[in-house]
């Protein structure tokens, strides 16, 4: 039995809309006040045919009517006000779900609904499609019509769902109207005509896939094209090449999806959902059992610019100053003919390409490339970077020739799409995230620090009902452990690790400890960060941390364990401990000469904060001769010689026969332990020279010159808690040097239970409006 088409239902009613309506003139055709009247009519049919005729008058209008209406949608079409204050006067007076439900819908702009009626109208989809596409033009020079692209946007996300779209494979038989679209719109690699066309689409070892939506017919929305190859190809020329050898299909292990083309600018920005290209995988594997490797070789549309702006700028969001350096042998014309000058470009290239994907990121905390973003968010993984992969003219303007591959694992493509869409995790081959771990990480001077946090708002209910309210713990380290704390100290509030899912936006707090970079990025509520450790550094060498306040914790569990800890160590230099427990291993019955008396030993603490302060007193308790070291001035202590700034270092190194660290990690405090500085301390102290305790972070301390130190003279012996790499790594030299004593990051091991009683504490003053103890100044890095 034949059926009608909803097309042919709809065109239909709009006859009878024209009957009841008339038609008419476009050209004198008042859009807003026809927009109106579309809002306000009741009956279907009229309101079909007064959407078409809408969109008609709009096509007919010149620019500049067109940009009128562009600008009245923003200004006299988004939300009624006067309902909005209405309803929230309401909800305000009775928050129930009908009085919610009705704020929501008072909120909505009134265009929203008009553009929901001309998708009603035929052809109205591509119509609007095509609005859009002349808005984006005016975005720049008109910023308030983001408003009308936003609301467009919101619309084409849910029809443009890849539930919607049909996958079809196209061939020498597609109808010409449809190939002639691919040659138009083939966005990557230009497409020469029609015996171009034929050579990508004939051959044993070429495939093209298109997807079409239902309300744009014969209109595709995607292009992908697939060479078929043995291997993964690191180079675009070969696989376009008019003389390659055509290579039979089931020879074929690896499907290269070489050129993914959007053809719609109105659907710039519209992600048309995820696992497109797993689709076409799958149809290839059905086709092809043999092939086993889905990649893709793309361009690096944004690499270019981006470096230019990297290397032009003052202080580079990603590069170091080395590598810098290194790139400017771009600069030299023949950088890519010349032999020794382009593998100089190689060693600089790679690395900065490997920069560019993982580290830099745009203003909504996602990779700067839109094709990594493409891909990411189709589940691929990044896995190799191409050196001169295009060499074209095309190729080295956009990218220096830089193309990379993007790795489709059909077993991995759900897992790795998750940690991009949750977390904006890049995931990437091993030789990439080397590659781009080598580029210092923060070469001095580069992140711009947040201003102090001085307050921190309270913030006002509803939003922060304590029920509603999620914890994330975001450790490393046992995180179950934590959760069982929390859930104890706060049973009405819901407690999750990053390992499952939840709602990002009901995340008001994150407890963390060396958490994975990005993994804080995404929670739009977040309130406050709170590290479960005196220090912060793990916590701000993520580039993608939110601006919100970071706590650390101030305890007096930990403050005491860390003056323990000082206290112990220093006796032991005092009393000789190593000594002695040297000549009981030989059997050894033997005095030390001239034992000191601790008023005789003089012990510099670098960092003279809460935990400074408190094993000082503890020290000047027992009769040390203590003295304290801070990078900025700070008030006088009773008893206590306080040295501040650069000018004041020399004098307290010199005076310093027990160094203790616990300075916390910042730009400026980072390798300070060095070579130089031990060669500052005094050497005419009565333990027969200087001695190194670091309990602070790891990084402060180069661990080369250490050693380097205690096998000259330098030093005389180190005690060590905090290391560059932690755990300590089996080849370290430190292991094994008979000067040196190893803790494993335990002078401060304070409980969980009083940890998550300090964070609890935290979180309630934060509620109360106070400030919680341990604020850090973000400035300063502590």
């Amino acid at each position: 039995m034949p059926t009608s088409s909803f097309n042919d239902i709809v065109q239909n009613i709009l006859e009878q809309g024209w009957a009841m309506l008339g038609r008419p003139s476009l050209h004198n055709a008042n859009l807003e006040q026809l927009s109106e009247d579309l809002l306000s009519g009741k009956g279907e049919a009229s309101g079909v045919a007064m959407a078409r005729l809408i969109l008609d008058a709009w096509e007919a209008s010149p620019p500049e009517k067109r940009l009128k209406y562009l600008e009245n949608l923003a200004h006299d079409f988004g939300p009624d006000r006067e309902r909005v204050e209405k309803a929230v006067a309401r909800y305000n007076e009775n928050p129930e779900e009908k009085s919610l439900w009705a704020l929501y819908q008072a909120a909505e702009p009134r265009r929203q609904e008009l553009f929901r009626r001309f998708n009603l109208a035929p052809g109205g989809t591509g119509a609007m499609v095509n609005i859009r596409a002349e808005l984006l033009d005016y975005l720049k020079e008109k910023p308030f019509l983001k408003a009308v692209d936003s609301d467009l946007m919101h619309l084409f996300s849910s029809w443009f769902n890849r539930g919607f779209l049909e996958v079809r494979t196209l061939n020498w038989d597609t109808p010409a109207s449809v190939l002639e679209k691919l040659i138009r719109y083939e966005a990557v690699h230009q497409i020469g005509g029609w015996d171009d066309l034929r050579r990508r689409l004939e051959p044993s070892d070429r495939r093209i896939f298109a997807f079409f939506h239902p309300r744009l017919a014969d209109v595709p929305l995607i292009f992908v094209e697939v060479a078929l190859t043995k291997d993964i190809p690191d180079e675009i020329v070969p696989i376009l090449s008019d003389n390659r050898t055509i290579l039979p299909a089931q020879e074929a292990t690896t499907a290269v999806f070489y050129s993914i083309s959007n053809t719609q600018k109105g659907l710039a920005g519209v992600s048309f959902g995820n696992f497109l290209i797993k689709q076409v995988a799958e149809d290839l594997r059905r086709e092809l059992p043999n092939l086993k490797n889905f990649v893709t070789l793309s361009p690096a549309p944004s690499f270019a610019s981006w470096l230019k702006k990297e290397r032009a700028a003052e202080v580079p969001a990603v590069l170091g100053g080395k590598l810098k350096k290194q790139l400017e042998i771009l600069d030299q014309e023949d950088w890519a003919t010349d032999d020794k000058k382009k593998a100089a470009a190689r060693k600089a290239l790679l690395p900065a390409a490997a920069g560019y994907y993982l580290r830099a990121r745009t203003p909504g905390d996602r990779p700067i490339d839109p094709v990594a973003r493409f891909h990411l968010r189709n589940g691929a993984r990044l896995e190799r970077i191409n050196f001169l992969g295009n060499p074209t003219p095309a190729g080295m303007k956009q990218s220096y020739g830089i193309m990379v591959n993007y790795l489709y694992d059909l077993g991995d493509i759900e897992k790795n799409h998750e940690a991009f869409a949750v977390s904006g995790k890049v995931v990437a081959s091993g030789p990439v995230a080397k590659a781009a771990s080598g580029i210092e990480k923060y070469p001095a001077g580069r992140r711009q620090r947040r201003p102090a946090a001085t307050t921190v708002a309270r913030v006002s209910k509803p939003v922060f009902q304590e029920a509603s309210m999620t914890i994330l713990i975001a450790t490393s380290y046992k995180p179950v452990e934590w959760v069982e704390h929390f859930k104890t100290l706060f049973p009405d509030r819901n407690i999750v690790t990053l390992g499952e899912p939840f709602d990002r936006r009901s995340v008001h707090y994150a407890i963390v400890w060396n958490q994975p970079e990005g993994s804080l990025s995404g929670l739009p509520n977040l309130a406050a960060v709170f590290s479960v450790g005196a220090g912060i550094d793990h916590i701000t060498r993520d580039s993608r941390l939110p601006d919100v306040p970071v706590i650390r914790v101030i305890n007096p569990n930990l403050t005491v364990r860390m003056g323990e800890y000082v206290v112990l160590h220093c006796l032991r230099y005092l009393r000789a401990v190593d000594y002695f427990a040297q000549c009981q291993r030989e059997k050894r019955w033997a005095s030390k000469p001239g034992a000191p008396y601790s008023g005789d030993v003089r012990v510099g603490i670098m960092g003279y904060g809460v935990l400074g302060a408190d094993a000082g007193a503890k020290l000047k308790m027992i009769g040390f001769n203590v003295a304290g070291w801070t990078r900025s001035r700070h008030e006088p202590v009773e008893c206590v010689a306080l040295f501040s700034g650069h000018d004041g270092l020399d004098a307290f190194l010199a005076r310093t026969d027990i160094l203790v660290c616990l300075l916390p990690l910042t730009e400026e405090t980072r390798g300070i332990l060095n070579l130089e500085l031990f060669g500052k301390l005094a050497k005419d102290g009565v333990l027969g020279g200087p001695f190194l305790i670091n309990c602070g972070r790891g990084h402060s301390q180069v661990e080369a010159d250490i050693v380097t130190a205690l096998d000259t003279g330098v030093l005389q012996g180190a005690t060590l808690d905090v290391f560059e790499t932690e755990p300590l790594p089996q080849d370290s030299p430190l292991w094994e040097h008979p000067k040196v004593t190893i803790t494993p990051h335990v002078a401060a091991f304070s409980s969980r239970e009083h940890i998550s009683k300090s964070i609890a504490e935290g979180i309630r003053r934060i509620e109360r409006g106070e400030l919680p103890e341990g604020l850090v100044d973000m400035r300063r890095g502590y």
